[in-house]
Protein backbone atom coordinates (compact mmCIF):
# COMPACT_ATOMS: atom_id res chain seq x y z
CA UNK A 1 0.00 0.00 0.00
CA UNK A 2 2.84 2.38 0.90
CA UNK A 3 4.47 1.86 -2.51
CA UNK A 4 1.27 2.82 -4.33
CA UNK A 5 1.06 6.01 -2.28
CA UNK A 6 4.74 6.83 -2.87
CA UNK A 7 4.59 6.01 -6.60
CA UNK A 8 1.68 8.42 -7.02
CA UNK A 9 3.50 11.05 -4.95
CA UNK A 10 0.70 11.21 -2.40
CA UNK A 11 2.80 10.64 0.71
CA UNK A 12 2.19 14.26 1.80
CA UNK A 13 -1.57 13.76 1.43
CA UNK A 14 -2.15 10.27 2.85
CA UNK A 15 -0.97 8.96 6.20
CA UNK A 16 -0.79 5.25 6.85
CA UNK A 17 -1.05 4.35 10.49
CA UNK A 18 -1.14 0.90 11.96
CA UNK A 19 -3.13 -0.26 14.91
CA UNK A 20 -4.03 -3.59 16.29
CA UNK A 21 -7.70 -4.48 16.25
CA UNK A 22 -10.10 -1.80 15.04
CA UNK A 23 -13.08 -3.87 16.10
CA UNK A 24 -13.02 -5.76 12.80
CA UNK A 25 -10.57 -8.55 13.65
CA UNK A 26 -10.55 -12.07 12.21
CA UNK A 27 -11.31 -10.97 8.68
CA UNK A 28 -9.45 -11.57 5.44
CA UNK A 29 -7.29 -8.62 4.44
CA UNK A 30 -6.88 -5.42 6.36
CA UNK A 31 -9.36 -2.90 7.66
CA UNK A 32 -8.98 0.68 6.46
CA UNK A 33 -10.63 3.66 8.08
CA UNK A 34 -11.05 6.53 5.65
CA UNK A 35 -12.39 9.60 7.37
CA UNK A 36 -15.12 7.98 9.48
CA UNK A 37 -15.92 5.12 7.10
CA UNK A 38 -14.57 1.62 7.78
CA UNK A 39 -13.69 -0.74 4.92
CA UNK A 40 -12.86 -4.36 5.67
CA UNK A 41 -11.26 -7.13 3.67
CA UNK A 42 -8.86 -4.96 1.68
CA UNK A 43 -6.26 -7.24 0.11
CA UNK A 44 -3.41 -6.57 -2.32
CA UNK A 45 -5.78 -7.79 -5.05
CA UNK A 46 -8.59 -5.39 -4.08
CA UNK A 47 -6.50 -2.41 -3.01
CA UNK A 48 -6.24 -0.79 -6.46
CA UNK A 49 -10.03 -0.71 -6.79
CA UNK A 50 -10.41 0.65 -3.24
CA UNK A 51 -7.76 3.26 -4.03
CA UNK A 52 -9.52 4.37 -7.22
CA UNK A 53 -13.14 4.11 -6.04
CA UNK A 54 -12.90 5.32 -2.44
CA UNK A 55 -9.59 6.90 -1.51
CA UNK A 56 -8.98 9.18 -4.50
CA UNK A 57 -12.53 10.65 -4.50
CA UNK A 58 -12.20 11.35 -0.75
CA UNK A 59 -8.82 13.01 -1.32
CA UNK A 60 -10.17 15.12 -4.17
CA UNK A 61 -13.16 16.19 -2.05
CA UNK A 62 -10.85 17.18 0.79
CA UNK A 63 -8.62 19.17 -1.57
CA UNK A 64 -11.64 20.97 -3.04
CA UNK A 65 -13.04 21.83 0.39
CA UNK A 66 -9.60 22.96 1.63
CA UNK A 67 -9.08 25.19 -1.42
CA UNK A 68 -12.58 26.63 -1.01
CA UNK A 69 -11.61 27.95 2.41
CA UNK A 70 -8.90 30.09 0.83
CA UNK A 71 -10.86 31.07 -2.29
CA UNK A 72 -13.53 33.03 -0.44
Amino acid sequence: FQKVIENRKLDNDITLAGSFCTGQCNRVGVTITLNDDVYTGITPETFERFFTDKLMPALEKERTEFNGVFDS
